[in-house]
């Protein structure tokens, strides 16, 4: 049962590091493959969980895990949750800022076209000023 105790500690530290992996990429200052690079450690993270998956039911859900070993476990999934939530804390800002980017594009290209008729070959504004 130990050498199951080892296998099932070993996999959980193993997706425990992936993880942190995954976030100190996040963390960094924004670049163009940045969400690939994260992408990229999903395969290896869901090889351990398969590892795990494949420990767990050979071992009947863990119910013959030592005390020491369940309290590794335990800590190891609290620590997985915290780093999974901080990434997608990380990712979600990443999404409303290109949002506000890409709403920010729309206005101007609107206050452009109304102002000067982007795309057209006369000056004329079609955009009426209330206070002229």
């Amino acid at each position: 049962m130990a050498e199951v105790e080892e296998q099932l500690l070993d996999s959980c530290k193993r997706l425990v590091a992936i993880q942190q992996k995954q976030l100190q990429i996040a963390q960094l200052e924004r670049y163009d493959t940045q969400i690939d690079d994260i992408y990229q450690l999903e395969a290896p993270k869901l090889e351990q969980q398969k590892n795990i998956d494949s420990i767990r039911v050979a071992t009947a859900d863990f119910t013959l895990l030592s005390s020491h070993a369940e309290a590794k476990l335990l800590n190891s999934i609290e620590e997985l949750r915290s780093l999974n939530d901080q990434l997608q804390f990380i990712i979600s800002q990443w999404y409303d800022e290109n949002s506000r980017s890409m709403r920010q594009v729309s206005v101007q290209r609107k206050t452009l076209q109304s102002y000067g008729g982007m795309y057209s070959n006369d000056v004329i504004s079609y955009y009426i000023d209330s206070k002229n």
